[in-house]
Parts: C-alpha cells; structure tokens; sequence
C-alpha cells in the first residue's frame, strides 16, 4: 500500500508546525476536522486557521518549542467545522522535531478524536453514581459524610428516617446537630484525633456507647464507625451509625430477667441452706442425746453428710459460673470441710492430691464432692484404727478415650478379707455406687497395700 495513502486514512490526526507555529504539514482527516483544506493549512497559523482553540493550543507549542519537552495526552473539547452543531473532544500530543544535531526545528502534533470514549466514561460513572446512590438509599444503616469543617454533605434516605431531617435540610449543617449536647466536645476531639491519627476507619466509643439527637430533640443509643479520606489536603469523614433502640430495650429486658432469677435463685440458696442447717441441728442434738455408741456414730455421719452437701450447695452459689469450676481448688474445698469433721482424727494423717487441668460443671462437681468426702471418711474410720499414721492419696486425672480417672488411695490396714463391694450392707459403700452410676461411670475397689478406690468416667456426660 502507498504511505502516503495509508497517511492521509488513518483515523488520527497528523500535522505538523514550524518555529513560527505555522502549518507545515497536515494529515487529511485532521484537515476535514477542521474543515479547510491541506493546502488553506500551509504556511498558516493556528490562530488564522482555528482561532477559537488558538488560545488553548498555541501556549503548549510554543512551550515544546522553549523547552523541547514533550506534551502528552492534553483535552480539548470544541466544536468541529465538519460537525458544527456538535461537541467533540480531542486528546492533543506535542513532540518537538529535531535535526540530527539536536537542534529544534518545530513541533510534531497528534490529534486523537475520543468523544465516544469520553462519553462511554461518562455512562460508566453514571452508572457508578446511580449504583451508589441505590446503595444509599437501601441501606439499613444511616450514612453520613461531613467535610474538614464538619458540615454535612451526604446523608442518605435511612439517615433520614432515624434523624427526622429531609436530606436538603441536612446538606451544610454540622454534625453537631445531631448530637446531644452533653457528647459535642468528645466527638469534636473524637474526630480531630481521628483525623491525625494513621488509622483510616475506627468503630466510635466502643467502651461508653453512643447517643444520637433527632430534629424532635429525642435521643436514641447507636453504634457507629467513622472513616475518612484525604483529597487535596483537605479530610472528609463518613459516618455509618445504627440504632440500636431495639436492641437496647430487649438488652435491659433481659438483663431485669437475669436480675429477677438472681434474686430468686439467692432466695432458694438461702432456704436450702437454711433448711440444711436445721437438719443438722436436729441430728446433732438426736445424737448426742443417744447413749448408744453405734446410733450416735450413725447420725454423725448423716450429720456429716448434709454438710458436705450444705458445703457443696454454698460452694456452687458462690461462683459467676457454674459451667466452668476448676476442679482442683472444688475437690481440695470438700477435703478441707471433710477433715473439719473429724478434727481429732486427721492428726496423724496426711494428705497429697495431683490434678490435671480439670473443669467441672454442676453435673460434675455434686457427685464427685460427694464420692470424695465419702471416700475419706472411710478410709478415716476403717485404713488408721487406734490413731495409726498415714496417708491418702487423691488423684483426678485425664485418662484415654475421653475419660476422668478419680482415684482415692490410702496405705492402711487394707480391705477385710472376702470382703465384696458389690454386695456390701455398708451405707457409704452403697452411696458411693449410686454416685458413679449417676456419674455413667465405673468403679474398681483394691484392698492389697492399703485400700485404693479407682473410679472411671466420661467427662462429658450429654
């Protein structure tokens, strides 16, 4: 194909000036653009030829000319002679010509038509505006933006409808409209930090909670985030602020609930405890009221055993949550309310307890007090006859398959011979059984070198 052809087709436009910013060359389609001739273009200036974009295009040549440096990518929106009634845009690029020498010659031009670009652009951020103005207007949350003199210059439809103002009453009001007037200084300071800070979004009082102040001058709780972005030096902030007046009124709802069952659940502890107490009483005075030694060693025992569950019962109550009770600090508790039973007895006995880090909850924690207390006392009456020495070893530990492993070992004189758990008349062997099956556990009893009790079951118990 002849270049020359290929020159004059191209859909750019080509042309070129001297010193003098006149016309040495020019392109065909750029000469249609303006309507006059190749021939009308040469040896003219750009102010004879297009004066009216003259005074945006001269300055820029002559600048290339003056300091040989490249302009690229400039706009021009005008008029066009073939097309006179309608706008168009141009991107305009200057590059200076050269002799081999270095030595500037004039200036070479590029002229590119992109209207419809420029209008697909256009239609894109349209789209993007309108895109964004549906997000703010279905969105549940009020956002609101203020300018670095915090004046308000977006609030959207939700924000309207938790504030009671139309957004053209809000647009350049302060934001300290909408805030009661106890809480303006903090947020005033609140912002200004945030502004200096290198964080760019926070959530606001977090710890205090906020109040926002309605046109009607009602107040209402809310939760709030704040971002900010810098343009040209100057800091906008947005604001995206929930009410949580709902939420607030079932919050205070259900801590009245929680409030009610506290005192409801203080009532019942007293009473039991209170009832515990009295049965005790009552077998403390049967008992020592008895002559017989054997009906007195009964009902101490009985005695003994509605204060482990007094002891247990005050223990539970007195913890925030019962769902989490370390297990150690519980067991070591009933050991120590165990030997305060049998304060003479436990002189010549020591004790060692291993743990793992073990949490009961309730379920837990009454039968395995119980089992325990039980256990002790056993081996206090029947391991160290005529106040022998020795020592009771309790172990709580972890074992496999999901199991706790409770062991009680003492080195005393041992079980009786042929003596059978299984089928004993012993009321606190009895006890202890009913206790591990309330436990879906399982129990083993040794008696060589001592007595050791082995009691196994699943930690959870659902």
């Amino acid at each position: 194909m002849d270049n020359s052809i290929a020159y004059r087709a191209l859909p750019i436009g080509l042309c070129s000036f001297d010193l003098d910013l006149r016309y040495v060359s020019i392109n065909a389609w750029l000469a249609e653009i303006n309507g006059i001739s190749i021939e009308g273009h040469i040896g003219c200036t750009i102010e004879e030829v297009l004066p009216h974009v003259a005074k945006h295009v001269s300055p820029l040549l002559r600048s290339v000319i003056d300091t040989g440096v490249p302009i690229l990518g400039g706009e021009v929106t005008t008029s066009t002679a073939a097309l006179p009634e309608d706008s168009r845009t141009f991107r305009h690029s200057y590059v200076s010509i050269t002799s081999d020498s270095g030595v500037i010659l004039g200036v070479s031009c590029v002229v590119e038509d992109i209207t419809k670009s420029k209008e697909l652009e256009e239609a894109l951020l349209r789209r993007k505006d309108l895109r964004f103005e549906r997000i703010l207007a279905t969105a549940n949350d009020s956002i609101i933006s203020i300018d670095h003199a915090h004046s308000i210059t977006l609030f959207n439809k939700s924000a309207e409808d938790a504030f009671g103002y139309k957004a053209e009453e809000a647009m350049g009001m302060p934001i300290s409209n909408l805030i009661p007037e106890r809480f303006v200084n903090n947020h005033t300071m609140h912002i200004r930090n945030f502004a200096g800070s290198a964080v760019s979004a926070r959530r606001m009082s977090e710890r205090t909670g906020i109040y926002a102040l309605r046109k009607d001058g009602t107040e209402f709780p809310a939760e709030a985030s704040i971002s900010k972005i810098t343009i040209d030096g100057e800091t906008s902030f947005t604001v995206i602020l929930r009410d949580i007046s709902d939420r607030r009124e079932v919050e205070n709802e259900i801590k009245a609930t929680l409030k009610q069952k506290e005192v409801l659940i203080d009532e019942i502890h007293h009473r039991v405890k209170n009832n515990l107490q009295v049965i005790s009483s009552i077998l403390s005075i049967q008992a020592y009221k008895e002559t017989d030694r054997h009906t007195f060693d009964i009902l101490k025992d009985i005695q003994r055993r509605i204060g482990v569950m007094a002891h247990i019962h005050d223990t539970l109550h007195q913890r925030n949550n019962m769902a989490t009770i370390n297990a150690e600090d519980f067991l070591r508790s009933i050991i120590a309310d165990t030997k305060s039973f049998s304060k003479n007895v436990f002189d010549n006995i020591s004790f060692t307890f291993n743990s793992d880090d073990i949490f009961f909850d309730i379920d837990h924690a009454l039968p395995c007090g119980q089992i325990i207390s039980e256990l002790i006392s056993n081996a206090i009456k029947h391991a160290f006859p005529n106040n022998q020495s020795g020592n009771i070893d309790i172990s709580l530990l972890r074992g496999e398959g999901g199991k706790i492993e409770l062991t009680v070992a003492d080195n005393g004189v041992g079980l009786p011979e042929n003596f059978d758990f299984h089928n004993t008349k012993s009321v606190g062997i009895q006890l202890i059984k009913a206790l591990v099956m309330q436990l879906n556990g399982e129990i083993e009893m040794l008696g060589a070198d001592g007595t050791r009790v082995q009691i196994s079951y699943p930690e959870d118990l659902i």
